[in-house]
């Protein structure tokens, strides 16, 4: 997995002297003219003039429309991301209520559903902005299916209100129509089949459907603006090359103005022909309108450079220590479905230590014990930074029997701090280890794992307490 920060924006130094260049054509008719030039010429050169403004205003014109289609762009991301966060908080929301019975997770799944409704708002910006017929193709079938997923979650918690007893029962619940194998179940009953509907296999499915749809009618968006601004490319490259026969003429023409032109279009044009066929930004040179069509070429260049970048990379290191951060732990934990053991590690006492020797030290003394916890685990284990100073060790394939393995690596890391101290304060730390097969359906491995962290931290720290044995 590759980790590391956007590049940072270049911009090309600007031309010595290129603030001095006047940049109205129309004031090339007051230099001097060769001897001999006949009115025809003149006229000539009159309307070529006019032709080279126009193109160069065509080029202002081509990166003002791909800095609006990129505009347009950013606005479906953004939809995009909203409609994903929206669709995990009616699942967090009806899971939650199917879990524990709690009505208040049905009120705030209602409420998003029927009342602030962010998810219809996000695909009404994406069907009123989405133009590319595949990437509307895929926001429909994320729409169908999101549709489906709302269904199957009504369901199991119609079937839950019934069974915890809620009255009255909300309308949206009270028009979901039970299966005639689901009449009459006994609360227990129900309930089970609630959260069968809401944690098995079938529903991970669904979900894992509606994210792959959406994902895909964002790769059809990043796929539609760079076709855009390659189509953008080809008429500034026309645009250019009609500039270059422009100016030729115009030296060709005008004999005294050769120098000047040579300066203020034909050298820069070549230039930029180069920069183009190398996937370069433009460097601001010539005649003002051509700087300012560059400029606003390099803008939506570097825009849209960055703007891919980030769309192809994750966002999934923390930056202080290089683990994986609480977004990606959060992401792996949900859809992780192995066996495996949980570790939590809490530095003993950081917040006086903090207090004490400052947040540089603090900061150091967190790289160190990052440094140690991932040093001691393997490529296919996950180690994550979820808080301030506390982090999480995900190793994959192991049950309890397993235990001795993993209590040797703790006791591992535990020595490491220990021996390396790196002129920084003594660290010692807490961890609490749960594994996912100890635990009954619908308990959480964090809260197990993080109630053997506090019974460590309580007696005594700097020590490691396994769910198993409280």
């Amino acid at each position: 997995m590759e980790h590391g920060n956007l590049m940072e924006q270049e911009h090309p130094a600007p031309v010595e002297g290129a603030d001095n260049i006047d940049p109205n054509p129309e004031n090339l008719k007051h230099l001097p003219r060769v001897l001999g030039i006949n009115g025809a010429m003149i006229a000539a050169a009159i309307v070529l003039a006019a032709f080279a403004f126009l193109t160069s205003t065509n080029l202002v014109d081509a990166t003002t429309r791909s800095e609006t289609a990129h505009q347009r762009y950013e606005e479906c991301s953004d939809a995009t991301t909203k409609l994903l966060i929206a669709s995990d908080y009616l699942t967090t929301q009806s899971r939650m209520f199917v879990v524990t019975g709690d009505a208040q997770y049905m009120n705030n799944y209602l409420g998003e559903l029927l009342t602030t409704k962010n998810r219809d708002k996000a695909v009404s910006v994406l069907n009123r902005e989405i133009e590319d017929a595949k990437a509307a193709s895929e926001l429909t079938a994320a729409l169908s299916e999101s549709n489906d997923l709302a269904a199957r979650e009504l369901y199991a918690m119609r079937l839950t209100a019934e069974a915890v007893g809620v009255n009255p029962l909300p309308d949206a619940l009270k028009a979901i129509v039970l299966e005639p194998q689901d009449v009459g179940l006994s609360a227990e009953d129900a309930q089970k089949q609630a959260r069968q509907l809401m944690l098995d296999n079938g529903y991970r499915d669904m979900k894992a459907h509606v994210i792959s749809d959406v994902n895909a009618c964002t790769s059809a968006l990043i796929e539609g603006i760079q076709q855009r601004e390659t189509a953008i490319e080809r008429d500034i490259d026309r645009l250019i090359f009609w500039l270059l026969v422009v100016v030729s003429l115009l030296v060709a023409l005008i004999a005294f103005a050769a120098l000047i032109n040579y300066h203020l279009i034909i050298r820069p044009l070549r230039t930029h022909a180069v920069n183009l066929r190398n996937n370069e930004p433009l460097e601001p040179m010539g005649a003002y309108e051509l700087q300012r069509a560059v400029r606003a070429y390099n803008t939506m260049y570097e825009t849209n450079r960055q703007t891919t970048m980030q769309l192809k990379r994750k966002a999934e290191t923390d930056a202080l220590t290089e683990l994986f951060n609480r977004g990606f732990y959060d992401k792996l934990l949900e859809k992780y479905d192995g066996d495996f053991v949980l570790i939590l590690v809490d530095v003993d006492k950081f917040k006086l230590m903090n207090d004490k020797f400052g947040h540089q030290t603090g900061d150091a003394v967190l790289r160190r014990v990052a440094g140690a916890i991932a040093y001691h685990f393997q490529d296919t284990d996950y180690v994550c930074r979820i808080g301030g100073d506390e982090f999480a060790v995900i190793m994959t394939e192991k049950r309890p029997e397993n235990r001795d393995s993993v209590a040797r690596k703790i006791d591992a890391i535990a020595k490491t701090i220990s021996e390396d101290t790196e002129d920084l304060p003594e660290v010692t730390l807490s961890f609490g280890a749960a594994f996912s097969t100890e635990l009954e359906p619908g308990e959480s491995i964090y809260h197990a794992a993080d109630m053997a962290l506090y019974s460590a931290k309580r007696n005594g720290r700097n020590k490691c307490v396994f769910y198993s044995d409280l």
